[in-house]
């Protein structure tokens, strides 16, 4: 396996070490979980905050290789990103769109192989927000409470507040700082910054 060169992963390590990472929680292509993920990013730019949005689409053919639950076999690409993405993030935003009253299963397979290899080190101790988003009315809150679960068997930290946004179509097509949702993202995000 190709070994970085330890400067590097130190400036690296150094650049990102206060980085919020806010993951899109579906693998369907051009989802609005992603633009929703973009909107936060872009609220953390303005707070001068490091994000990075990352999209589960990215990896959708790679989660589904059983080979992945033994790391020995995984790829540099999965070892690079884990390395430069996971592991440097202090916080992440978590935006979840309801699947069949539940929440992707994409991202309960993110979530099972990342923690295949040095689980602690992604996860345990981190906080992170949660942004629920469906068609309907209910705003995923089942499928968040199920994720709330599973992020604290995986010792994370839960931001106390969640933003859920119905009829999330409606609300991106009539996307303005007039749209009531719009404050409420901005100000979830200004206060997880500060969480």
């Amino acid at each position: 396996m190709e070994q970085a060169h330890p400067k590097h992963s130190l400036t690296l390590w150094v650049i990102l070490s206060m980085s919020i990472l806010i993951v899109s929680g579906t693998n369907r292509p051009n989802s609005q979980s992603f633009q929703v993920a973009k909107i936060c990013q872009k609220f953390l730019d303005q707070l001068g905050e490091k994000s990075r949005v990352h999209s589960l689409e990215e990896f959708c053919e790679d989660l589904a290789n059983p080979d992945y639950y033994q790391s020995e076999s995984w790829t540099n690409e999965m070892v690079n990103f884990q390395d430069h993405w996971i592991f440097p993030a202090v916080k992440f935003i978590f935006v979840i769109p309801e699947y069949n009253g539940g929440f992707p299963g994409a991202l309960k397979l993110w979530l099972d192989v990342l923690s295949v290899r040095n689980r602690e080190e992604c996860f345990a101790f981190k906080k992170f927000a949660l942004i629920g988003i469906s068609e309907g009315k209910s705003s995923n809150i089942r499928g968040l409470d199920h994720f709330l679960a599973i992020a604290r068997y995986f010792q994370m930290i839960a931001f106390p507040k969640t933003v859920h946004m119905p009829e999330v179509h409606k609300t991106l097509l009539h996307w303005n700082d007039a749209n009531p949702m719009w404050s409420r993202l901005q100000k979830l995000t200004n206060d997880f910054s500060k969480f």
